[in-house]
């Protein structure tokens, strides 16, 4: 469950900021 969220955060531009 947690790989995910990391997947969906990988795919936010806010990571990318």
């Amino acid at each position: 469950m947690f790989l995910t969220i990391l997947i969906y955060l990988s795919q936010s531009p806010l990571l990318s900021l």
